[in-house]
């Protein structure tokens, strides 16, 4: 009989690694008898093959949700048939938070298939600060501006009661794996199904540093939408050079200071020690590891008063660019 197997989440447990590994990995899930099938459903329509389509599917009015089931057996049967293979894969983070609206595609499924449905779930603490970084500040998911962590954290930590739905839909057809610290999600998932995938040291879509979080929240808080990581990185992502240390004092060593000295120095002691020959005395000198960069706190209000100038300058330029726009747009009109 087929087999249809689901990795449904949650989000943040270690999804996008998984996938990455399953889509690397047809030749060994082909000899373990398993078809990795992705995380869409263009079996069912070519319009569920990408993101966007994958929208429409999981927003099937129910009475068109047993149909999509009937038609997805019919292509696994097709397939089973074709390549010898009677399990299949998916894996979207998306059916976990949508079970309200698609049990019955999967109560209708399961009545010609096994079906069996693998979630991670991980502590709420170690959860929370992950998801409202990703779901309240990198991909703003509210209407309105950012809110503060308190508001996200009250929103999103209602996802847990996903878990209890698909428990209470689908018992023991739900494998609820624990997703805690040293637990690799893509060797468990091996484990549970006894394949021998490859352990993934790459570890994606890892939350981004502090700076750049307040700096997308200032960002984003500005859009009353939904603003998808895109936005941010083509407005400002590009002035951020990835070979360029990030932080204030690290910038300000890899530019001006002297803890690179002693390695320069010492490199070139035999050309220091001909000139120093020829001079008369050590052109090396003798306080050669001396840091005179300014203070962190020197640095920061030398800046900002810089800043400042610079703000204030540029906020005249733009108030002037909106005069002159406004001439021309009336000058249009008429």
């Amino acid at each position: 009989m087929i087999e249809v197997i689901f990795h449904i989440g949650m989000g943040k447990t270690g999804t996008t690694s998984l996938q990455h590994v399953l889509r690397s990995s047809h030749d060994v899930l082909q000899s373990a008898g398993i078809r990795y099938l992705g995380m869409w459903q263009e079996l069912i329509s070519e319009k569920y093959c990408d993101y966007v389509g994958f929208q429409g599917f999981r927003q099937l009015p129910v009475d068109q949700q047993p149909a999509a089931a009937e038609r997805l057996v019919h292509q696994l049967t097709r397939l089973a048939s074709q390549d010898g293979i009677d399990r299949f894969l998916f894996s979207n983070e998306q059916y976990f938070e949508n079970i309200d609206h698609l049990h019955p595609f999967f109560e209708r499924l399961r009545q010609f298939v096994t079906v069996r449905f693998f979630l991670w779930v991980r502590p709420a603490d170690a959860w929370l600060p992950s998801a409202c970084a990703q779901w309240g500040i990198l991909h703003k998911t509210n209407v309105g501006p950012v809110q503060p962590f308190v508001d996200q954290a009250d929103r999103l930590i209602l996802q847990y009661r996903h878990v209890v739905t698909w428990k209470r839909l689908f018992g023991d057809s739900v494998v609820i794996r624990p997703f805690i610290k040293g637990v690799d999600p893509v060797a468990d998932f091996a484990e549970q199904l006894g394949l021998p995938l490859p352990v993934s040291q790459d570890r994606r879509q890892m939350r981004p540093d502090a700076a750049d979080l307040i700096l997308r929240a200032a960002f984003n808080t500005q859009f009353d939408g939904m603003v998808l990581p895109d936005v941010f990185n083509a407005a400002i992502g590009r002035y951020r050079p990835l070979t360029t240390a990030q932080g204030l004092q690290a910038k300000a060593d890899l530019l001006l200071g002297r803890s690179s000295m002693p390695q320069v120095v010492e490199k070139h002691r035999d050309l220091l020690g001909r000139a120093s020959e020829a001079a008369g005395f050590d052109v090396a000198g003798t306080d050669i590891a001396r840091d005179d960069l300014p203070s962190r706190d020197e640095l920061v209000d030398s800046l900002l008063g810089r800043a400042v100038e610079i703000i204030a300058g540029q906020a005249r330029e733009l108030a002037e660019m909106r005069d002159r726009i406004s001439v021309l747009e009336r000058r249009l009109e008429h």
